[in-house]
């Protein structure tokens, strides 16, 4: 059996452990330690930026368009997308939403510097009646 196939058979279908009660502000402050560069170094936010890429052929550089983050988590895809909108010139907003309190916290201050970002911490699975782009 390969790696992959062993490891779809055992995919997890509960709730991850993140988006427990007993989940903490400093248990998020690790796993995030480590989930942003990984997911910086190994691709886990090139696929999204590859997607934006050819999406935006066809945009108009003077509207904005709307974004959803769902599970953001610190936001780190977030900060990417508006770096990469800031560099070719589109304008975005994106609603970045995650249901942890203490990730949302850790978001807010990733996200500072990044005005097209308004962070919100509720599940998005009780988001109804929102338009994205």
């Amino acid at each position: 059996m390969k790696l992959a196939d062993f490891m779809l058979d055992q995919r997890a279908s509960g709730p991850e452990l993140m988006d427990g009660p007993d989940f903490g502000a400093e248990q998020a402050a690790d796993t995030f330690l480590l989930l942003v560069p990984v997911n910086r170094l190994f691709g886990g936010i090139r696929p999204g930026l590859s997607f934006f890429r050819g999406e935006s052929q066809t945009w108009d550089r003077r509207q904005t368009y709307r974004i959803l983050d769902a599970a953001c988590g610190v936001g780190d895809a977030s900060v990417a997308l508006v770096r990469w909108a800031r560099r070719n010139g589109y304008l975005l907003q994106i609603d970045a939403v995650d249901q942890h309190p203490p990730t949302i916290d850790l978001a807010r201050q990733r996200c500072q510097a990044y005005p097209e970002i308004t962070l919100s911490c509720l599940d998005v699975l009780r988001m109804k009646g929102e338009a994205y782009d």
